[in-house]
């Protein structure tokens, strides 16, 4: 019995994470427009109330589109930029939830990007949605 809820589990896993890979090809690839994607998809399936973080170098020779994208059922995910010492270059909150923000950094730095999935009262249902991570660059001659 606990094999079979086990392969239920997994099987359920992999359609979700199914349908998000969907989700990011229609809905939140196009959102890097003429930047070049960095070539991996950041997915998670995430709960109201859920934080994540993702760690990216960034290089000073490039100009960069960070797009978080999530399925509307999570509401507005705020994300922030943080540098190494948890420092706050980038809230989405304080600029109206965009789906992307570009930026050029002045170095090569490693940075974090931290999702923040909105809360739901405790009277109603939270469903979990995927939420989606994209880079895009281009190098400082645009390309």
């Amino acid at each position: 019995m606990k094999r079979l809820a086990l392969i239920f589990f997994i099987l359920g896993c992999v359609r979700a994470y199914g349908q998000c890979d969907q989700f990011v090809q229609q809905e939140c690839s196009p959102l890097l427009g003429t930047y070049n994607s960095e070539g991996k998809r950041n997915i998670a399936v995430l709960l109201p109330g859920d934080t994540a973080q993702l760690g990216v170098t960034f290089y000073k020779t490039h100009s960069y589109r960070i797009v978080v994208c999530a399925e509307q059922a999570l509401g507005k995910v705020e994300f922030r930029l943080l540098d190494n010492l948890g420092k706050v270059l980038f809230d989405s909150k304080q600029h109206n939830y965009p789906k992307y923000w570009d930026f050029k950094t002045q170095l090569t730095q490693n940075l974090l990007i931290q999702l923040i999935v909105p809360s739901v009262p405790p009277n109603q249902v939270a469903q979990t949605g995927c939420v989606a991570v994209l880079l895009g660059f281009k190098n400082a001659g645009g390309q």
